[in-house]
């Protein structure tokens, strides 16, 4: 057995994460403000305690919680689609020349511009089926469901970090979890990793490891069964492209633990919802709303007390009337009593002017956060006619306002993804007859269909829609000849995302479809007794189509 490895007091993991912990107390205290008033459990402020369960505060105001969730689905379907590859692979144009070239040495009976069409074709085919396996490996692992609590971090505490190692589920941690410091360019150069480990589900190697080592500074006692052990992941910029890693557990070097990354293939992604200047930290949505959420609590807090006040039915008798309580105690339903009516009255709180003010504060800011959160009920207006065209621009202009977000998700989430599940489909590249020698950025390339080029997508159908409305209103029929309908099909296909691949006739088929048409018209003309000159009538016409006429 291996001797235990024990890094200094100074420069163990653990007193690293807590000495970055420590610096980044206000963005800690806005960020479980945040939480506390959207979703709790998402960023949880009590301290871990022994048996792993915690108690979140109950919010009178369930908006901040809808809110949240009802945009982190938007923006999932948005980035990440279900049932289509939100990314594009592409093939280097050299390569494709390459290949059509080897092509063109084996078999010259094609011309060479159908064989160059005929390899492009192929390989676009190969990169369809690549992408497919990509994405059914992203389904296959359940990735969703961590990608939509990532998402919900982003959006309450503007952070999120998200580790995918070969073969293994994706794995999401809030700010409570880690700690990243980023240089002057906001590339990533150290992220510290906090996780908790039962000693009795360890290895028999690395428990006996464990309990040779001298126990680790502030620790409680000696290490039992029951014991939760602490283990620490560091990532450390070792060079302008690699990375070096190495874990810790209860003051411990775990053995076979250090490795180098590229920087490409790093299985790290530290997410940020707004990049915010000279911060190693993003900034949430929520932090935004901070003042309306607090306002909108404290607003559905009162008109919770008052309601209560108001259902509290409490009967108040005179003490100098004639009426005796002792009487009233003992009467039952219709039994007579002594007494006047004048007597007996109800304790009334007679604040309802004042409610309706917090209750119309209230409906304002509860209309302002349904704007800020995309949710329905605020796309379509309140009227007696409200067509769908105008909930949809409507949409489409709140849907906007996003594209920020889906900038920096693409570059810092999309892309890493693809790349981290590309090296992990290598494995399969064997099997569909695809080189393992193929790298991305290099001879392939990738594109993000999804997010930000939905939105431009969408900009181009609505364009084009304008476009044939305008021609249709003029009523002009030279107008519509300019139009090129074919051309006008294929954009619009483009716009909606639809794989116009052999959906749209070429020229060809259409002339040949026009020909056979025509072929028919006139063996229907000619009838049954003129059917052995048909072929004769037939090429008359095609050779002299002006007589036809």
């Amino acid at each position: 057995m291996p001797e235990p490895t024990v890094p200094s007091s100074t420069g163990s993991l653990k007193a690293r994460f807590d000495a970055l912990h420590a610096r980044r107390f206000n963005l800690m205290r806005t960020a479980y403000e945040c939480a506390r008033y959207t979703i709790p459990s998402l960023l949880p402020e009590n301290p871990r305690n022994p048996s792993g369960s915690r108690e979140f505060q109950q919010n009178y105001s369930k908006l901040g919680a809808r809110g949240v969730n009802s945009l982190a689905s938007k923006v999932m379907l948005a980035v990440f689609p279900t049932n289509t590859p939100f990314f594009k692979l592409t093939a280097d144009e050299i390569i494709v020349q390459q290949i059509a070239a080897l092509e063109a040495e084996m078999s010259r009976q094609q011309p060479q511009s159908q064989q160059g069409a005929g390899i492009k074709a192929g390989v676009d085919e190969k990169l369809s089926i690549l992408e497919t396996v990509i994405m059914n490996l992203l389904e296959r692992q359940i990735s969703r469901t961590k990608i939509f609590e990532a998402i919900k971090l982003l959006i309450v505490t503007g952070n999120a970090l998200l580790r995918k190692l070969p073969g293994k589920r994706l794995k999401s941690y809030n700010l409570n979890s880690y700690v990243v410091r980023r240089d002057g360019e906001s590339e990533v150069i150290e992220i510290l990793i906090r996780e908790f480990r039962a000693f009795n589900t360890l290895e028999p190697e690395l428990q006996q490891l464990i309990q040779s080592a001298p126990p680790p500074p502030g620790s409680q006692g000696p290490v039992t069964p029951e014991s939760e052990l602490e283990l620490y992941t560091g990532v450390e910029r070792e060079s302008a492209d690699v990375y070096r890693t190495h874990q810790e557990l209860a003051g411990v070097l775990v053995p076979g633990s250090e490795g180098k990354y590229k920087k490409d293939k790093l299985p790290y992604l530290v997410l940020r919802w707004n990049e915010v200047l000279d911060e190693d930290y993003g900034r949430g949505m929520i932090e935004d709303l901070l003042g309306d959420l607090r306002s909108l609590e404290n607003s559905a807090c009162t008109n919770d007390k008052i309601t209560r006040a108001c259902g509290k039915i409490v009967p108040m008798v005179n003490p100098n009337g004639l009426t005796r309580l002792a009487d009233l105690n003992r009467a039952k339903d219709g039994e007579f009593v002594y007494g006047m009516a004048n007597d007996v009255t109800f304790l009334a709180v007679e604040k309802l002017n004042d409610l309706s003010v917090v209750s119309n504060n209230a409906r304002d800011i509860t209309a302002d956060l349904k704007a800020a959160f995309l949710m329905n009920s605020v796309v379509q207006r309140q009227g007696e006619r409200v067509t769908a065209e105008e909930i949809r621009t409507v949409a489409a202009e709140l849907e906007e306002t996003l594209g920020g977000v889906y900038s920096m998700l693409s570059q810092d989430f999309q892309l890493p993804l693809v790349r981290l599940l590309y090296e992990e489909a290598k494995k399969e590249f064997d099997r569909l007859g695809v080189s393992k020698d193929l790298e991305l950025d290099k001879e392939l390339k990738i594109s993000i269909t999804a997010g930000l080029d939905a939105i431009g997508r969408g900009n181009d159908a609505q364009k084009l829609r304008a476009l044939i409305a305008f021609v249709a209103e003029s009523r002009s029929q030279t107008l519509m000849q300019y139009l090129n309908e074919a051309d006008l099909l294929k954009r619009f296909g483009a716009a909606l995302g639809v794989d116009m691949k052999g959906l749209v006739k070429t020229a060809e088929q259409m002339a040949a479809e026009r020909q056979a048409a025509q072929q028919a018209e006139l063996l229907q003309s000619v009838g049954a007794e003129g059917a052995k000159a048909a072929p004769a009538l037939i090429a008359n016409s095609l050779q002299n189509p002006e007589a036809n006429q």
